[in-house]
């Protein structure tokens, strides 16, 4: 038993079922048409009117064998009464029947939009590799944005289209690294095209368009000018916002591919282009590239999250590699050190980073830790599981310092894992050292002898209502100071090609870090970071990660390190026992008292000089009487 078939379905039919064809059959203003969709190309072979009186099909605009639009023929002439079909399952929804006519126009579109909802019903592979060799006609700016009202921007259609045109945007110049469409808020059905250039380069020539340009290390000045103006949390304050930073980040990575980090803030930033006002309020700030664009396929972030407000701000992390080139007489915290070779720059440098400290593991002994992007390239990062990754005998492991041949020791043991609502990220690599002799010391002197660390729980109860003051010791810049801004920053790293990257990889709670000027540079990945206090050792916290945009650079704890090495507690790293063991404190008085001696030095050697000088004015004044009576005599004889 049949039913009319409502203006607002499309259901599938099989009036006409020629070879390699699929079609389905609509109803529009009592009119019933089916469309035979070529399986193979997508483009529409046949369009049929269904004539109720005389129950036979009659070809209203034949298409076969030609991929190119169809113009849909009036009806006008058409008795309108409705056609009763059989009742099929499965019925799909349109909500406007008028648009499903107007995208007639482009059969090619309809046909990829019908085999894609019916793919269920055959192999989807061989369907979807189908679909995606069927983008010859890509619609202009005007009819994009009318199928991207029509079948919403989330519809498969427009995602492909989309895609096609951001892969065909990118090859009109090499200095265009990504492209992919977004929206503004508020103008949801405008499909505007962001283009991400390689850094200093001007915007390509893109008439056909709308697009907005930027480099890859193009970021508005507000969220650095913000950092500026933190002021301590509140431990509770603190304590709520890591709650809710926790509940949210997992869910907020997996909707919005473009955040960069998520971190907290004691100010929100309104009206940054015109006003630049700064609000005392508590709040949870989300970075990504581009402010304002909104990904197709997403929903715009937050607005709120559990009570906070959201502060969405433009910024990025990167790495801190640099090309090492610096060879000690030893191994010590602090030195250069590279790799096997994995990681180069585009002008084929190899990269490296720094050492960080030394542990004693129980299965390896002696060995020194840094940042697993140090040594490992971002295809060999990939294949390392949260649970620890050991090299293959074919796998090159030497680790050099500062690079060939200066080897020094071998890559034994790897740990890459993200890390979730109770722990820390972590990337590490752990190397046995064999060749070269130890050092208890950084070269510029700086003592680390008693293997203190500061656990996480430690760290929070230290910034009690102030900021935690610590220093870094790497092999760019040597000692620097800052101070601890958050315990509960999450970013990502992302490699110069952006959602194309090699690396892309999601860090955790991790602790970030205000430089007091410049904290670390290109070259200190891998350095280890220690609280510093007045009468107290050092006490090691974490291990330098990189650094972002916005003057904030990135810390891994260290205790997270440790325990990802499967080191027993107590966890701390290498003690030096064989060293005369003293404070750092007594290290630090000594460098003081040092400089004491040298200034007193300074003081008696120039008061010999003021003495020597008034020696020398006196025999001047001497010699100047003496030449005075010999021209008085002269005088006198004349």
């Amino acid at each position: 038993m049949g039913y009319t078939v409502p203006c607002r379905y499309i259901v599938p039919c099989r009036y006409f079922d020629a070879y390699n064809t699929q079609s389905f059959t609509f109803v529009y203003e009592n009119r019933t048409l089916i469309l035979v969709i070529n399986a193979i190309y997508g483009y529409v072979q046949y369009l049929f009117l269904v004539q109720e009186h005389s129950r036979h099909l009659s070809t209203l605009q034949p298409m076969p064998y030609m991929a190119h639009r169809p113009r849909l023929h009036p009806v006008t002439e058409i008795l309108p009464c409705p056609y009763t079909l059989p009742q099929w399952e499965g019925l799909m929804c349109i909500e406007d029947p008028r648009a499903l006519v107007s995208i007639l126009h482009l059969g090619v579109l309809s046909g990829l939009e019908y085999l894609w909802e019916t793919r269920v019903e055959n192999d989807d592979e061989k369907n979807k590799s189908k679909i995606t060799q069927l983008y010859s006609l890509l619609p202009n700016t005007q009819l994009l944005n009318y199928l991207c009202l029509t079948l919403g921007r989330n519809s498969f259609l427009i995602q492909e289209l989309c895609k096609e045109i951001s892969l065909e945007l990118k090859k009109r110049s090499s200095t265009i690294v990504d492209v992919w469409a977004a929206y503004m808020p508020g103008k949801e059905n405008e499909i505007t095209f962001m283009v991400i250039t390689k850094k200093n380069c001007e915007s390509p020539i893109i008439r056909d368009r709308p697009f907005v340009h930027r480099c890859i290390d193009d970021f508005s000045t507000e969220a650095a000018y913000v950092i500026e103006n933190e002021i301590p949390l509140r431990n509770d304050l603190r304590k709520n916002l890591r709650s809710v930073v926790n509940r949210h980040t997992g869910s907020l990575l997996q909707q919005h591919k473009n955040i960069t980090s998520i971190s907290v803030s004691s100010v929100k930033s309104r009206n940054f282009n015109t006003m630049k006002e700064l609000c005392p309020v508590p709040c949870i700030v989300i970075y990504v590239h581009v402010k304002g664009m909104i990904p197709i396929d997403e929903e715009a972030l937050p607005t709120r999250l559990d009570g906070f407000d959201v502060d969405v701000r433009e910024g990025a992390f990167s790495p801190f590699l640099h090309e090492p080139n610096q060879v000690p007489d030893s191994i010590s915290m602090g030195c250069q050190i590279q790799g096997p070779g994995e990681n180069v720059d585009e002008d084929g440098n190899v990269l490296g980073g720094t050492l960080g400290g030394f542990i004693d593991h129980p299965e390896f002994g002696l060995c020194c830790i840094t940042s697993a992007h140090v040594i490992l390239s971002a295809e060999t990062m990939r294949t390392i599981n949260p649970f620890g990754w050991q090299p293959p005998h074919t796998y090159n492991n030497i680790c050099y310092q500062p690079c060939p041949p200066h080897g020094f020791g071998r890559v034994v043991l790897a740990v890459c894992k993200e890390g979730n609502d109770d722990s820390s990220g972590v990337e590490v690599v752990m190397i046995t050292v064999e060749d070269r002799p130890l050092a208890d010391k950084g070269s510029d002197g700086l003592p680390y002898r008693s293997g203190d660390i500061m656990e996480l729980s430690e760290l929070i109860q230290q910034m009690d209502n102030s900021y935690m003051e610590v220093i870094k010791y790497g092999a760019e810049t040597g000692i620097t100071k800052g101070k601890v801004h958050s315990e509960q920053t999450t970013i990502k790293f992302i490699s110069p090609e952006l959602s194309h990257s090699k690396l892309n990889f999601t860090l955790r709670n991790q602790i970030e870090i205000i430089g007091d000027d410049i904290f670390a540079k290109p070259g200190d990945s891998g350095a280890i970071v220690f609280h510093v206090a007045q009468n107290k050792p050092l006490k090691a916290i974490g291990m330098l990660e990189g650094g972002t945009s916005y003057n904030t650079f990135i810390v891994t704890p260290i205790c997270e390190i440790l325990k990802s090495l499967d080191l027993p507690p107590p966890l701390h790293m290498k003690v030096f026992d064989h060293v005369h063991m003293g404070t750092d404190l007594d290290y630090l008085e000594q460098r003081v008292e040092n400089l004491e001696g040298t200034t007193e030095n300074i003081k008696a050697d120039v008061a010999d000089i003021k003495t020597e000088l008034q020696q020398q004015r006196q025999t001047m004044d001497e010699q100047g009487q003496k030449l005075d009576q010999i021209i008085g005599l002269l005088t006198a004889r004349k």
